[in-house]
């Protein structure tokens, strides 16, 4: 699928609340707002905002060759997390 790529983040170390290693990788990709409303909440909205899509660490080093932010093929495959079936980006081309 073609994404607006504008960043990716790889974080490693150790929570100071929890004492437990984490290590991750996200890819940073805009997206079109959308307005949205119920009897409740009313969201008006234009332009982009950034969501983070969760990444193989090697796609930091693919995304660093790249002009962004720019539209890119970006590439998923799936993997099973905590009982849920969840998209890895694999590959930003």
């Amino acid at each position: 699928m073609k994404l607006i790529v504008s960043g990716f983040i790889h974080m490693q170390g150790v929570s100071q609340k929890t004492n437990r290693a984490y290590n991750f990788s996200q890819l940073l990709v805009l997206q079109q707002m959308q307005p949205t409303s119920n009897e409740n909440f009313t969201r008006n909205c234009a332009g982009y905002e950034q969501a983070q899509l969760d990444a193989d660490e090697h796609v930091g080093q693919q995304v660093s060759e790249l002009k962004l932010p720019g539209t890119y093929e970006v590439e998923t495959r799936q993997e099973v997390r905590g009982g849920k079936i969840i998209n890895i980006v694999s590959g930003v081309k």
